[in-house]
């Protein structure tokens, strides 16, 4: 399983599904798999800037067109509620 994969899976079965937030795309992630999600982001990524984050409780949540972008991910191959 490519890292790609690996990302859309964690981010299908992470808290809450994304959703889409005017022209954002929301992304909630675990806290428990920080370690895990910016392992498949890789490190070139996180060279190019930072991800504005809103901490909430156990789980971070952001806004991930860019990071879908980024990793080569089309919308429609995550399932994004509306």
């Amino acid at each position: 399983m490519t890292n790609k994969q690996k990302l859309i899976v964690l981010i299908q079965t992470s808290v809450q599904l994304p959703c889409y937030s005017g022209e954002a795309v929301l992304i909630w992630i675990s806290v428990n798999d920080i370690h895990l999600f910016t392992s498949l982001i890789g490190h070139g990524y996180f060279c190019e800037g930072d991800i504005d984050v809103t901490l909430m409780g156990d789980y971070i949540c952001f806004d991930g067109k860019d990071l879908l972008e980024f990793m080569e991910i089309e919308e429609s191959e995550i399932d994004i509620t509306r």
